[in-house]
């Protein structure tokens, strides 16, 4: 349990890095406890996400911590959140 709680933590402090130091309008995280994933929503609309896997190391995201682009067009809707998360 304690390890969830700590990966739980890392993703938030992740995202709020993510939120602060570039230019996502909003960072949502979700997912199961071994694999994690940040959708990252651009100014321009773009629906982003990385995927991520342990404990806060650069080398822990898949893709080489690059972000993966879903869709554009989502800077039609005013509020965007995660489908399923445990």
């Amino acid at each position: 349990m304690k390890t969830v709680i700590k990966r739980r933590t890392a993703m938030v402090i992740l995202a709020i890095v993510l939120a602060l130091f570039t230019t996502f309008t909003l960072v949502l995280a979700q997912g199961l406890p071994c694999v994690q994933v940040l959708y990252a929503l651009k100014p321009s609309g773009q629906l982003s996400y990385y995927s991520y896997s342990g404990l806060p190391n650069p080398s822990n995201f898949r893709n080489g911590g690059r972000e993966r682009a879903i869709s554009n067009g989502w800077n039609i809707y005013q509020n965007i959140f995660g489908g399923w998360s445990l």
